[in-house]
């Protein structure tokens, strides 16, 4: 958020004796952005800028900002995993089987369902769950090729391409977070 950006950077510009008063001022202008930013009431935040002195208050303002910033961040992540669940929805349920293994639109799950490198990808399926690190997968998506397929069986994910591919192993997902891709059940005709 640029308005708590600029904030921090006034604040900072603004931290010795003769200038401090500077910062009320400068927040005042911009309440209602700031209150709004902060998830504060402007009436709320006019009377906080009130009733702190000068010495305190481009602290207050700090920690206000460091705070927002940070939901900012926890509700862009959360954001960014409930999109990643959904598009591995849409593509577990589109992978189809082949002998053993199911067949995934591997260069859509790069793109949509990655969320942080220290998240696990899980796949799930009748007779098998596997737990990919999505630190791998990142570094895969950095190739930027578009001629991958994958395919996953109870052995890990193995993607391959043109010249040459890379199986990945099953890991235990321990405190990672998870995007889950559930696949299709594998039917009589599908397994033979």
């Amino acid at each position: 958020m640029r308005l708590l950006q600029d904030l921090a950077r006034f604040v900072r510009a603004k931290g010795n004796d003769d200038e401090r008063h500077e910062i009320r001022e400068y927040a005042k202008e911009r309440i209602d952005a700031l209150a709004d930013a902060f998830g504060d009431e402007p009436d709320a935040l006019r009377d906080t800028l009130a009733s702190t002195d000068d010495d305190r208050i481009g602290a207050l303002l700090l920690v206000k900002t460091r705070r927002a910033q940070s939901k900012h961040r926890e509700g862009h992540a959360d954001a960014r995993r409930e999109n990643a669940q959904r598009s591995a929805e849409v593509l577990g349920s589109a992978a189809s089987w082949i002998g053993g293994g199911a067949f995934v639109d591997v260069v859509s799950l790069l793109a949509c369902t990655l969320t942080h490198r220290s998240d696990s990808l899980v796949f799930t399926a009748d007779a098998f769950t596997i737990c990919i690190p999505m630190e791998r997968l990142f570094d895969v998506g950095r190739l930027e090729r578009v001629d991958l397929q994958a395919y996953v069986d109870h052995d890990g994910l193995h993607i391959r391409w043109g010249t040459g591919g890379l199986n990945l192993r099953s890991q235990p997902a321990g405190s990672a977070r998870t995007v889950v891709v559930a696949l299709p059940k594998q039917t009589s005709t599908m397994a033979a």
